[in-house]
């Protein structure tokens, strides 16, 4: 049954009867653990802003059956790809409020908010949900790095449409499947510059450690001289 179907009607779970459900699924062992992860990073997360224990914590949409197959389905399709890196696009919340098991709550709703912690965000306006704590939580929970489409070879692009029509743009998630670009053979490195005022001298020894211990190339200072 589509439980997302009937809003009012949700399967509350709790984390070890998601754990039950998805240990008995045919899906291979790491699958099954990966998910399982996703699940319990979710968990914790619901059991800080309710400040409960785990073990009370009931996970309402995210709970639902279906929201069960997303996660495990989409745990598994990316373990198929075998790929060995993911990159994403900044998230677009959206905007608005959303109805939860909780009442009405502003966009993103908690758990999403705190699912994107480190990861950059941005609201175009459109007056509704559009990420929600199961996509944030398989996007974050993959994703290395965000920005702009890195330099590959595309060998093949999925899309996936929502049940939602959009006033603004189409409602869909684009994948795009790619082998990395081979380097040109010249390394891209980043230089770093600063002032250090009033530093007394026998500490710059200890910075230059610790900048290499930190994984600097080189490190060096040059004296400077100032109006005073």
């Amino acid at each position: 049954g589509h439980e997302h179907a009937r809003p009012h009607h949700h399967h509350h779970r709790q984390l070890d009867v998601i754990d039950d459900l998805i240990d008995r699924t045919a899906f291979p062992a790491a699958t099954r653990a990966r998910a399982k992860m996703l699940y319990a990073r979710l968990a914790g997360i619901e059991a800080e802003i309710h400040q409960v224990p785990l073990d009370r914590v009931f996970l309402h949409e995210v709970g639902a059956l279906d929201s069960v197959v997303d996660i495990v389905g989409a745990v598994w399709a990316l373990d198929s790809l075998g790929v060995d890196r993911i990159c994403a696009s900044p998230l677009n919340v959206g905007g608005g409020r959303v109805q939860t098991a909780h009442g009405l709550l502003p966009v993103p709703a908690p758990a999403t908010l705190r699912l994107l912690d480190g990861v950059p965000v941005f609201s175009d306006g459109t007056p509704i949900e559009l990420l929600t704590p199961t996509g944030a939580l398989l996007v974050t929970g993959y994703a290395t790095s965000y920005g702009p489409m890195p330099a590959m070879t595309v060998i093949r692009t999925g899309y996936g449409a929502g049940g939602r029509d959009l006033a603004t743009h189409p409602n869909v998630l684009r994948a795009v499947l790619g082998e990395e670009a081979r380097s040109s053979g010249r390394e891209r490195v980043a230089v770093i510059a600063c002032n250090l005022d009033d530093m007394n001298p026998q500490v710059f020894s200890v910075v230059m450690d610790q900048l290499f211990a930190e994984g600097a190339l080189d490190v060096f200072f040059v004296p400077v001289v100032m109006k005073k």
